[in-house]
């Protein structure tokens, strides 16, 4: 097809491996496309579809879904699969999946394949709760549902979990059909980087000689940090891709999140720079943009006339036990009170060109108990004004270092950017950070607002939800009506701030949806 050598599937970038990556995927459509022809001259009925591919690298497999995606009667991916120590998979782990298979497939039914039991036990079966909130977390963000079950589970009780919810759904199909997420903020999840990023921890699949990856970068880290921290403040977001930032308006979101997206070409680079100076605004992560789409390393960051940050130094670390000194007063940096705070592991060397960080790095100490660590010159933070937007560049692995250790102040610089530079979407009070909402739109006159409660008994799988009580939840805009579908009833309306709309609701379960209705 090209003339050239097919490349070593050890050496993972560079112009042939991209053709490389192209053909697997051109292959499998093909495929796909003559077989569902061939089935539908047969049963034009049929529905014809494989077992596409999941969020991470997809260099080994082909299955790259923007490509196989079109030749499928349904898009699907494992995002309800859980196994071995559950406490170490997010609990949003089908949310996710499922939105950026709505991103891959806005037009096309999707669905999250879950598996009944916890792997790798085949005939084990998750408790009830565990069911239940796979279920809910799937239809909560537009997916349909999928569950491989084992016949001896059929006469379980915990069967009685998924039989109310597929009759909650069958009761309700109407609020699930036809609906848009309402999200002003984005996440990118970029294929691109997974497939062609030395440091990249997010491949599935390996091959002997390919060489051992450093978890400094770590992909699937730092695009679940991130996540984690808008989900535990109830920031809804839509996760997109590398398609979306080429080709996609990207002026419906307030805000962009760039998780480590390493690999970047010129052109959405160009794109970026643009949504920034007409007024939307970026938060990226360690070596984004430091890469071309094919893993070469550039010289300097494709997105460094935002970074303020015309060059890019040495990776510095692991950072064991050294921390992060505030350096300004900036909205950024709301509820960051002291003085000193843990650092990330690593972090890029890099050199700010104008604009003064907000946060430094620490040098490193011999140990935890070597002193008051001295502020060196390597920036954590920068943030610059441009045109009307802005940009602000965090050179640490920040979203690695929030999904390992949880620390406060990297979860609230994460919850600033979102309140910052981003119009509430929703507006919840006294409501656990293990709940997640998301909101969406159907038609003009009315909003669903879902509410997935993940609150357990500190640890997994959850064997029992914790009942939650008097949730306030306000909605921008004026709407005449409030009601539940779970459990269902109506909701009294009072005004609230900024012409929100404010409800409480009772008592939060599992799962409940409030529609408002103007």
């Amino acid at each position: 097809l090209y003339g050239r050598e097919m490349p070593s599937k050890g050496e993972r970038r560079g112009p042939d491996f991209a053709r490389l990556i192209e053909f697997q995927a051109n292959s499998i459509a093909g495929f796909l496309r003559d077989s569902r022809e061939l089935l539908r001259s047969l049963n034009p009925n049929l529905a014809f579809y494989m077992n596409s591919g999941a969020r991470g690298a997809n260099w080994a497999t082909g299955r790259l879904n923007r490509i196989i995606g079109p030749e499928q009667d349904i898009l699907g991916s494992e995002g309800g699969f859980l196994a071995g120590d559950l406490t170490r998979i997010p609990l949003w782990k089908p949310s996710l999946t499922a939105r950026l298979l709505e991103t891959q497939a806005p037009d096309k039914p999707r669905v999250v394949f879950s598996a009944g039991g916890q792997k790798p036990w085949t005939f084990s079966l998750l408790p009830a709760a565990e069911l239940k909130l796979l279920y809910a977390s799937t239809i909560a963000n537009a997916a349909n549902v999928w569950f491989g079950l084992t016949p001896m589970d059929l006469d379980q009780p915990e069967m009685k979990a998924l039989r109310e919810m597929n009759d909650f759904l069958a009761r309700n199909t109407a609020h699930y059909t036809g609906t848009r997420s309402a999200a002003r903020v984005a996440v990118v999840w970029s294929d691109t980087t997974a497939n062609f990023y030395n440091g990249a921890g997010a491949q599935l699949m390996d091959v002997d000689t390919v060489r051992q990856k450093s978890e400094a970068g770590n992909l699937e880290a730092e695009f679940s940090g991130l996540s984690e921290a808008l989900l535990r403040d109830h920031i809804p977001f839509d996760v997109v891709d590398d398609v979306t930032l080429d080709k996609d308006s990207l002026q419906r979101y307030d805000l962009i999140f760039l998780p480590n997206v390493a690999c970047m070409s010129d052109r959405v680079a160009a794109r970026l720079r643009d949504y920034v100076e007409k007024g939307g605004n970026l938060f990226s992560t360690f070596e984004t943009s430091l890469y071309d789409e094919t893993g070469i390393h550039r010289k300097t960051f494709a997105l460094g006339e935002l970074f303020d940050a015309g060059t890019a130094g040495e990776i510095v670390g692991p950072m064991r036990w050294d921390f992060i000194k505030p350096a300004g007063s900036h909205a950024l940096l709301q509820g960051l009170n002291r003085t000193l705070f843990p650092s990330t592991v690593y972090h890029l060397r890099a050199k700010p060109a104008a604009a003064a960080p907000l946060l430094f790095f620490t040098r490193p100490l011999a140990g935890r108990y070597d002193g008051v660590p001295e502020v060196s010159t390597d920036p954590a933070l920068i943030v610059k004004r441009y045109g009307a937007g802005t940009s602000a560049y965090f050179s640490g692995d920040l979203g690695s270092a929030i999904a390992s250790f949880h620390i406060p102040e990297h979860l609230h610089l994460i919850e600033n950017a979102a309140r910052t530079f981003s119009r509430p979407a929703v507006s919840v009070e006294t409501l656990a950070g293990s709940v997640e909402v998301v909101v969406r739109s159907q038609g003009e006159s009315r909003r669903l607002v879902h509410l997935v409660n993940f609150t357990g008994e500190m640890t997994r799988p959850i064997q029992n939800v914790v009942p939650l009580r008097d949730v306030a939840v306000s909605l921008p805009g004026s709407f005449r009506t409030v009601r539940t579908l779970v459990h269902p009833g109506s909701l009294p309306v009072s005004p609230a701030n900024r012409g929100a709309t404010r409800v409480t609701l009772p008592l939060l379960n599992e799962y409940e949806v409030l529609v408002f209705e103007k």
